[in-house]
Formats: C-alpha cells, structure tokens, sequence
C-alpha cells in the first residue's frame, strides 16, 4: 500500500491492519479448503455416507412404488372377483331357467304310465341302493366282456 499523504499516520496504520485481518481470514480460508481437498479419507469417508444416504432414499421410493403397486394390484384384483362373481351368478341363474324349462317340458311330454314306472323305480332304488349298485355294477362289466369277445 502506498502512503497517502492525505491519511494521518494513526488511519493508515488502522486500514492497514484491517487489510491484514481480511488477508489473514482469507488465506485461512484458502489453507482450511486445500486441508480439506488433500484430506483424502475424510472426503472418502463423506462420499461414502453421502452414497449410503442416496441408496437409503432411493430404497424408501422403491418401497414405496411397490407397496403402491401391490395396492393397485389387489384392487384389480378384487374388481375381477366381483366381475367375475357377478356373471357367474348371472350364468347359473340362466341354467338354473334352462334347467327348469327343461324338466317342465319333459315332464309334459312324458306319458303317465312312464312316469309312474320312474318314480317307482327311483323308490325301489333309494330302498335298495346297495343291491341296485351290485347289479349296475355286474350289468357294465357283462357288457365289457361281451363287447371284447365281439371285436375278436
């Protein structure tokens, strides 16, 4: 710094120790910032925890994505159930009609003496189910036998 001839002795000294304050507080900055550039474990070691908090954030979003994910699913889910339960209603209903439109016109169109030899029949059955079994049973294998010695 040159003198200034304007300055008293007392100001000049005052500025010039002001200038070597600012000197001095930016050469510690510039010595604080090289320490911490040729300090290769600590910036290792922030590099390391700044990765860990990354993928610790990056793990939550993917958690979260998936939980929203499983959500959705099992809403679709349970739409499809629905859906599906609704037309499966609607389906035996309609044969449940079919069925009945069925049976109503077999029975118009069978005649009475036929019936009655069915109903007959179905009560000799449900009185007698295990030997009627016997006999449907013995009936089938007579007719396997008969239809192999046929094919000879």
């Amino acid at each position: 710094m040159s003198p200034d001839p304007e300055l008293s002795p007392e100001t000049e000294k005052e500025l010039v120790a002001a200038d070597r304050d600012r000197a001095r507080e930016e050469l510690g900055q510039a010595v604080e910032e090289l320490t911490h550039k040729l300090d290769v474990p600590a910036r290792t070691s922030e590099k390391v925890q700044e990765a860990k908090e990354n993928a610790a954030a990056a793990a939550v979003g993917a958690k979260d994505k998936v939980a929203d994910s499983a959500q959705l699913a099992t809403e679709r889910v349970a739409e499809t159930a629905a859906v599906a339960k609704e037309r499966t209603q609607d389906v035996a209903a309609k044969a449940k009609e079919s069925t009945a439109a069925a049976t109503a016109k077999v029975a118009e169109a069978t005649p009475e003496p036929v019936a009655r030899g069915g109903r007959q029949a179905a009560d000799l059955i449900r009185a007698n189910p295990v030997p009627v079994a016997i006999g449907v049973v013995s009936g089938v294998v007579l007719w396997q036998v008969l239809r192999k010695r046929g094919r000879r």
